[in-house]
Protein backbone atom coordinates (compact mmCIF):
# COMPACT_ATOMS: atom_id res chain seq x y z
CA UNK A 1 0.00 0.00 0.00
CA UNK A 2 1.63 4.06 -1.15
CA UNK A 3 2.84 5.29 2.34
CA UNK A 4 1.12 8.67 1.38
CA UNK A 5 -2.19 10.62 0.02
CA UNK A 6 -3.19 9.98 -3.41
CA UNK A 7 -0.82 12.37 -5.20
CA UNK A 8 -2.86 14.34 -6.96
CA UNK A 9 -5.04 15.32 -3.80
CA UNK A 10 -1.29 16.20 -2.64
CA UNK A 11 -0.12 18.13 -4.92
CA UNK A 12 -3.50 20.39 -5.38
CA UNK A 13 -3.58 21.17 -1.89
CA UNK A 14 -0.07 21.62 -1.60
CA UNK A 15 1.81 22.61 -4.24
CA UNK A 16 1.53 26.82 -4.37
CA UNK A 17 0.05 27.60 -7.76
CA UNK A 18 -1.12 24.58 -9.21
CA UNK A 19 -3.35 25.99 -11.62
CA UNK A 20 -6.17 23.56 -13.31
CA UNK A 21 -5.84 23.77 -16.64
CA UNK A 22 -7.81 22.13 -19.37
CA UNK A 23 -5.93 20.17 -22.15
CA UNK A 24 -7.19 20.47 -25.67
CA UNK A 25 -7.02 16.92 -27.08
CA UNK A 26 -6.62 15.49 -30.59
CA UNK A 27 -9.94 13.78 -30.63
CA UNK A 28 -12.53 16.16 -31.43
CA UNK A 29 -15.71 13.40 -31.99
CA UNK A 30 -17.30 10.46 -29.99
CA UNK A 31 -16.67 9.99 -26.37
CA UNK A 32 -13.00 11.18 -26.69
CA UNK A 33 -14.54 14.76 -27.22
CA UNK A 34 -15.97 14.68 -23.76
CA UNK A 35 -12.34 14.13 -22.24
CA UNK A 36 -11.08 16.55 -19.90
CA UNK A 37 -6.91 16.22 -19.52
CA UNK A 38 -6.68 18.42 -16.59
CA UNK A 39 -2.81 19.19 -15.61
CA UNK A 40 -3.17 19.26 -11.46
CA UNK A 41 0.89 20.33 -10.56
CA UNK A 42 4.52 20.48 -11.54
CA UNK A 43 6.86 18.87 -9.74
CA UNK A 44 10.71 20.68 -11.15
CA UNK A 45 13.72 18.01 -11.09
CA UNK A 46 17.29 18.33 -11.46
CA UNK A 47 18.52 16.02 -13.71
CA UNK A 48 21.98 14.30 -12.98
CA UNK A 49 23.70 11.44 -14.78
CA UNK A 50 21.78 8.98 -12.23
CA UNK A 51 18.77 10.22 -13.15
CA UNK A 52 15.95 12.97 -11.97
CA UNK A 53 16.69 14.22 -8.14
CA UNK A 54 14.50 16.30 -5.93
CA UNK A 55 15.64 17.59 -2.14
CA UNK A 56 13.61 16.14 0.48
CA UNK A 57 13.60 15.96 4.51
CA UNK A 58 12.53 13.51 7.50
CA UNK A 59 11.78 14.58 11.01
CA UNK A 60 13.80 17.45 9.43
CA UNK A 61 17.09 15.54 8.06
CA UNK A 62 17.65 16.83 4.83
CA UNK A 63 17.68 13.95 1.94
CA UNK A 64 18.29 13.83 -1.52
CA UNK A 65 15.61 12.01 -3.56
CA UNK A 66 15.89 10.13 -6.43
CA UNK A 67 12.51 10.40 -8.80
CA UNK A 68 12.05 6.71 -9.87
CA UNK A 69 9.81 5.24 -11.88
CA UNK A 70 11.67 1.96 -12.42
CA UNK A 71 11.72 1.29 -8.81
CA UNK A 72 8.61 -0.29 -7.32
CA UNK A 73 8.61 0.94 -3.77
CA UNK A 74 8.71 4.60 -2.18
CA UNK A 75 11.54 4.10 0.61
CA UNK A 76 14.37 5.66 2.83
CA UNK A 77 17.34 4.00 3.13
CA UNK A 78 18.58 3.11 6.67
CA UNK A 79 21.09 5.71 7.57
CA UNK A 80 18.69 8.00 7.11
CA UNK A 81 16.09 6.68 9.17
CA UNK A 82 18.99 6.24 11.89
CA UNK A 83 19.78 10.09 11.39
CA UNK A 84 16.01 10.78 11.66
CA UNK A 85 16.00 8.65 14.89
CA UNK A 86 12.65 6.33 13.51
CA UNK A 87 11.82 3.50 14.97
CA UNK A 88 12.06 0.42 12.38
CA UNK A 89 9.11 -1.76 12.45
CA UNK A 90 9.36 -5.50 10.74
CA UNK A 91 7.39 -6.14 7.57
CA UNK A 92 6.96 -9.48 5.94
CA UNK A 93 8.36 -7.27 2.28
CA UNK A 94 11.45 -7.99 0.35
CA UNK A 95 12.79 -5.33 -1.99
CA UNK A 96 14.68 -7.23 -4.74
CA UNK A 97 17.14 -5.79 -7.13
CA UNK A 98 19.97 -7.49 -9.96
CA UNK A 99 22.24 -6.87 -7.36
CA UNK A 100 20.28 -9.11 -4.55
CA UNK A 101 17.77 -8.62 -2.12
CA UNK A 102 17.24 -6.51 1.41
CA UNK A 103 15.01 -6.60 3.96
CA UNK A 104 11.98 -3.98 4.01
CA UNK A 105 10.82 -2.04 6.84
CA UNK A 106 8.64 0.80 8.33
CA UNK A 107 8.78 3.62 10.29
CA UNK A 108 5.73 6.87 10.97
CA UNK A 109 7.86 9.94 10.53
CA UNK A 110 6.45 12.82 11.88
CA UNK A 111 6.85 14.89 8.81
CA UNK A 112 7.91 13.60 5.81
CA UNK A 113 8.69 16.46 2.32
CA UNK A 114 9.66 15.37 -1.23
CA UNK A 115 10.14 18.50 -3.04
CA UNK A 116 7.32 20.83 -2.66
CA UNK A 117 4.60 17.72 -0.94
CA UNK A 118 4.93 17.59 2.52
CA UNK A 119 3.06 15.13 4.80
CA UNK A 120 2.63 14.67 8.58
CA UNK A 121 2.18 11.36 10.59
CA UNK A 122 3.40 9.66 7.53
CA UNK A 123 4.15 6.13 7.06
CA UNK A 124 8.01 5.19 5.04
CA UNK A 125 9.31 2.12 3.82
CA UNK A 126 13.16 1.86 5.05
CA UNK A 127 15.29 -0.28 2.76
CA UNK A 128 18.08 -1.60 5.03
CA UNK A 129 20.39 -2.04 2.48
CA UNK A 130 20.08 0.38 -0.52
CA UNK A 131 22.07 -0.61 -3.51
CA UNK A 132 21.08 2.36 -5.78
CA UNK A 133 23.03 5.21 -6.60
CA UNK A 134 25.31 6.66 -3.90
CA UNK A 135 24.03 10.57 -4.18
CA UNK A 136 20.39 9.05 -3.60
CA UNK A 137 19.16 8.59 0.07
CA UNK A 138 15.31 8.19 -0.42
CA UNK A 139 13.11 7.17 -3.71
CA UNK A 140 10.23 8.44 -4.81
CA UNK A 141 8.92 5.19 -6.52
CA UNK A 142 6.51 4.10 -8.99
CA UNK A 143 3.83 3.09 -6.61
CA UNK A 144 3.51 6.78 -5.98
CA UNK A 145 4.29 8.19 -9.20
CA UNK A 146 2.25 6.43 -11.28
CA UNK A 147 -0.91 6.14 -8.95
CA UNK A 148 -2.36 8.94 -12.06
CA UNK A 149 -1.04 10.37 -15.61
CA UNK A 150 2.35 11.01 -14.94
CA UNK A 151 4.05 13.29 -18.17
CA UNK A 152 8.02 13.14 -17.61
CA UNK A 153 9.83 16.01 -19.82
CA UNK A 154 13.24 15.84 -18.85
CA UNK A 155 14.55 18.32 -21.24
CA UNK A 156 12.27 20.79 -19.61
CA UNK A 157 13.48 19.22 -15.87
CA UNK A 158 9.63 18.72 -15.13
CA UNK A 159 7.01 16.53 -14.20
CA UNK A 160 3.80 16.75 -14.77
CA UNK A 161 0.71 15.77 -13.28
CA UNK A 162 -2.77 14.78 -14.49
CA UNK A 163 -6.56 14.04 -13.54
CA UNK A 164 -8.37 12.39 -16.38
CA UNK A 165 -12.00 12.44 -16.56
CA UNK A 166 -13.95 10.69 -19.69
CA UNK A 167 -11.04 9.73 -21.30
CA UNK A 168 -11.06 5.82 -21.57
CA UNK A 169 -10.98 6.05 -25.38
CA UNK A 170 -9.07 9.28 -26.10
CA UNK A 171 -5.24 9.70 -27.37
CA UNK A 172 -3.74 11.82 -24.68
CA UNK A 173 -0.52 12.38 -26.73
CA UNK A 174 -1.83 16.16 -26.56
CA UNK A 175 1.71 18.08 -27.88
CA UNK A 176 2.27 15.52 -31.01
CA UNK A 177 -0.84 14.05 -32.85
CA UNK A 178 2.02 11.40 -34.43
CA UNK A 179 3.23 10.05 -30.86
CA UNK A 180 3.66 6.29 -30.27
CA UNK A 181 1.55 4.71 -27.95
CA UNK A 182 2.51 1.49 -26.32
CA UNK A 183 -0.09 -0.76 -23.74
CA UNK A 184 1.28 -1.25 -20.43
CA UNK A 185 1.42 -5.20 -19.37
CA UNK A 186 1.71 -6.86 -15.92
CA UNK A 187 0.39 -3.71 -14.11
CA UNK A 188 -1.37 -4.63 -10.59
CA UNK A 189 -1.55 -2.70 -7.12
CA UNK A 190 1.54 -4.09 -5.62
CA UNK A 191 3.49 -2.98 -9.26
CA UNK A 192 2.52 0.05 -10.58
CA UNK A 193 5.55 -0.07 -12.64
CA UNK A 194 5.52 0.86 -16.53
CA UNK A 195 6.36 -2.29 -18.14
CA UNK A 196 5.50 -2.37 -22.23
CA UNK A 197 6.12 -4.67 -25.33
CA UNK A 198 8.86 -3.67 -27.39
CA UNK A 199 10.39 -5.33 -30.20
CA UNK A 200 13.84 -6.18 -31.35
CA UNK A 201 14.92 -7.30 -35.00
CA UNK A 202 10.86 -8.10 -34.83
CA UNK A 203 11.15 -10.37 -31.67
CA UNK A 204 8.60 -9.22 -29.05
CA UNK A 205 10.63 -8.20 -25.68
CA UNK A 206 9.03 -6.99 -22.28
CA UNK A 207 10.51 -3.64 -21.36
CA UNK A 208 10.64 -1.26 -18.22
CA UNK A 209 11.10 2.73 -18.12
CA UNK A 210 13.81 3.21 -15.54
CA UNK A 211 14.58 7.19 -14.31
CA UNK A 212 17.81 5.73 -12.45
CA UNK A 213 19.40 4.03 -15.04
CA UNK A 214 21.75 6.06 -17.03
CA UNK A 215 21.63 4.02 -19.96
CA UNK A 216 19.04 1.23 -21.82
CA UNK A 217 20.31 -2.17 -21.28
CA UNK A 218 19.08 -5.11 -22.74
CA UNK A 219 19.03 -8.90 -21.11
CA UNK A 220 21.74 -10.98 -23.11
CA UNK A 221 19.04 -14.08 -23.83
CA UNK A 222 16.43 -11.15 -25.33
CA UNK A 223 19.51 -10.14 -27.57
CA UNK A 224 20.02 -14.06 -28.70
CA UNK A 225 16.40 -14.63 -29.43
CA UNK A 226 16.73 -11.10 -31.41
CA UNK A 227 19.80 -12.53 -33.27
CA UNK A 228 22.63 -10.63 -31.59
CA UNK A 229 25.10 -12.80 -30.11
CA UNK A 230 27.92 -11.90 -27.44
CA UNK A 231 31.00 -11.50 -29.54
CA UNK A 232 34.07 -13.94 -28.64
CA UNK A 233 36.19 -12.12 -25.79
CA UNK A 234 33.53 -9.68 -24.88
CA UNK A 235 33.41 -7.77 -21.36
CA UNK A 236 30.38 -8.86 -19.56
CA UNK A 237 28.94 -5.70 -19.98
CA UNK A 238 28.83 -5.20 -24.06
CA UNK A 239 27.36 -2.77 -26.76
CA UNK A 240 25.39 -5.00 -29.07
CA UNK A 241 24.31 -4.14 -32.46
CA UNK A 242 20.64 -4.27 -33.57
CA UNK A 243 18.76 -3.91 -36.70
CA UNK A 244 15.75 -2.27 -35.22
CA UNK A 245 13.60 -1.49 -32.12
CA UNK A 246 10.71 -0.82 -32.65
CA UNK A 247 8.49 1.42 -29.91
CA UNK A 248 5.22 1.09 -31.04
CA UNK A 249 5.54 3.23 -34.17
CA UNK A 250 8.79 4.59 -33.28
CA UNK A 251 11.63 2.52 -35.08
CA UNK A 252 15.28 2.94 -34.44
CA UNK A 253 17.58 1.54 -37.21
CA UNK A 254 20.86 0.05 -37.22
CA UNK A 255 21.43 1.31 -33.45
CA UNK A 256 23.53 -0.29 -30.43
CA UNK A 257 22.59 -0.83 -27.34
CA UNK A 258 24.71 -2.24 -24.15
CA UNK A 259 24.10 -6.02 -23.59
CA UNK A 260 24.65 -8.36 -20.69
CA UNK A 261 23.27 -11.12 -18.26
CA UNK A 262 21.27 -8.18 -15.91
CA UNK A 263 20.77 -11.41 -13.20
CA UNK A 264 24.01 -12.95 -13.13
CA UNK A 265 25.02 -11.54 -9.37
CA UNK A 266 21.53 -12.56 -8.42
CA UNK A 267 21.74 -15.95 -9.18
CA UNK A 268 24.90 -16.19 -7.55
CA UNK A 269 23.42 -15.40 -4.52
CA UNK A 270 20.32 -17.45 -4.78
CA UNK A 271 19.82 -20.71 -6.10
CA UNK A 272 16.24 -21.45 -5.67
CA UNK A 273 13.44 -22.63 -7.34
CA UNK A 274 11.46 -19.52 -6.10
CA UNK A 275 14.53 -17.52 -6.96
CA UNK A 276 14.76 -19.05 -10.68
CA UNK A 277 10.88 -17.80 -11.45
CA UNK A 278 11.38 -14.65 -9.79
CA UNK A 279 14.21 -13.77 -12.25
CA UNK A 280 12.44 -15.19 -15.28
CA UNK A 281 9.03 -12.78 -14.71
CA UNK A 282 11.60 -9.92 -14.94
CA UNK A 283 11.52 -7.44 -18.05
CA UNK A 284 14.05 -8.08 -20.27
CA UNK A 285 15.22 -4.31 -20.99
CA UNK A 286 15.52 -1.30 -19.10
CA UNK A 287 14.00 1.76 -20.84
CA UNK A 288 16.79 3.94 -19.33
CA UNK A 289 17.78 7.71 -18.81
CA UNK A 290 19.50 7.93 -22.06
CA UNK A 291 15.84 7.46 -23.94
CA UNK A 292 14.16 9.24 -21.38
CA UNK A 293 16.15 12.62 -22.02
CA UNK A 294 15.49 12.78 -25.53
CA UNK A 295 11.48 12.02 -25.30
CA UNK A 296 8.63 13.30 -24.06
CA UNK A 297 6.23 10.52 -22.23
CA UNK A 298 3.29 10.23 -20.72
CA UNK A 299 2.36 7.20 -18.53
CA UNK A 300 -1.61 6.94 -18.73
CA UNK A 301 -2.12 5.07 -15.67
CA UNK A 302 -5.37 6.01 -16.20
CA UNK A 303 -5.56 3.93 -19.60
CA UNK A 304 -2.63 1.89 -18.88
CA UNK A 305 -0.63 3.40 -22.03
CA UNK A 306 2.70 4.87 -22.35
CA UNK A 307 2.55 7.51 -25.02
CA UNK A 308 5.73 9.47 -26.45
CA UNK A 309 7.84 11.56 -28.70
CA UNK A 310 11.07 11.66 -29.89
CA UNK A 311 12.75 15.05 -29.49
CA UNK A 312 15.67 14.53 -31.72
CA UNK A 313 18.93 13.61 -30.65
CA UNK A 314 20.81 10.05 -30.18
CA UNK A 315 18.10 8.15 -28.57
CA UNK A 316 20.67 5.04 -26.75
CA UNK A 317 23.76 5.78 -24.74
CA UNK A 318 26.87 3.65 -24.21
CA UNK A 319 28.21 5.41 -21.21
CA UNK A 320 27.94 4.32 -17.96
CA UNK A 321 25.48 1.07 -17.38
CA UNK A 322 23.49 0.98 -14.64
Amino acid sequence: MPPFPDPLTAIFRRVAGAALIAVGLAATTGAAAACRFTKVGTLAVDVSTSGPLIDGAINGQPMRVSVDIGSTATHIDRATAECAKLTLQHTQFVLYGTAGETRAYRALADEISFGPLRWQRAGIGVAWDDQGPSRRQAVLAADYLLQTDLEMVLADRQLRFFRPDGCADAFLAYWDEQAAELSMVERNAQDRRAVVEVQLNGKPVRAIFSSSSPTSVIDQAAARRAGVQMPEGAPPLWPGRFDSIDFGTESIRNTQVLVTDRWAAYRRKHSSWDDAERVAGQPEMIIGLDFLKVHRVLFSSSQGRVYLSHLGGPVFSLGDPP
